[in-house]
């Protein structure tokens, strides 16, 4: 994969999936919610967010196939700039570029305020990034079932996902939603360590 490492131009390039075919919204509601009703995925915290620079895959098992993918997860993304040329960047370049790709930096910000010569990999091994960034399984049934699931989430994650706080809102999305106690902690946009907000919400820990 090439990236920029410029700073104003460095993003991974996302995966496109040119495989899979968009199909409307409506329709991908519908299958989602067939897909949950028929247990062959579960409903989800966050909406069925998943990083799709993680390559979902269906693998045979004993009682059938079942589907591994990656949550979307803020160590999800600093992993994935990590591997993608964020190694070869400044911290201040790769920490804004996991804060642009909506990842939580504020910890890290502080951590490198304190101490400066702290390098990317520093990051990454401090917060134990690698060991949060799992597959985990997302579907089982037979082969059709979580092909079915694989194109549906891969549609709804590409081309129909919003910001989770968007996602929240909108009360045609309930059945997809668990709901869970979560700790709180602030929303904030971190540019070169400059944070702002500082919004209360609910949700799972940054990394």
């Amino acid at each position: 994969m090439i990236v920029s490492l410029k700073k104003q131009t460095f993003r991974p390039q996302l995966l496109s999936y040119p495989d899979v075919v968009n199909i409307p919204y409506e329709i991908v509601l519908q299958q989602l919610s067939e897909l949950i009703s028929n247990e062959i995925i579960p409903r989800s915290d966050k909406f069925l967010k998943l990083h799709l620079n993680y390559l979902p895959v269906i693998e045979k098992v004993e009682n059938g196939y079942i589907l591994l993918a990656t949550y979307w997860s803020d160590s999800a993304v600093y992993l994935d700039i990590f591997k993608n040329g964020g190694e070869l960047l400044n911290t201040k370049d790769f920490l804004n570029a996991c804060d642009e790709a909506g990842a939580y930096t504020k910890m890290a910000w502080e951590k490198y305020q304190e101490d400066m010569s702290t390098t990317p990999k520093d990051i990454i091994k401090h917060y134990r990034i690698v060991e949060h960034v799992r597959t985990k399984i997302l579907a089982s049934g037979t082969h059709e079932e979580c092909l079915r699931a694989y194109q549906t989430l891969v549609v709804w994650n590409r081309d129909y996902m919003e910001p989770l706080h968007t996602l929240e809102e909108n009360k045609e999305l309930k059945f997809i939603k668990i709901s869970r106690k979560k700790g709180q902690i602030e929303r904030t946009k971190c540019m070169d360590g400059e944070c702002v907000g500082g919004i209360m919400i609910s949700r799972e820990n940054a990394f």
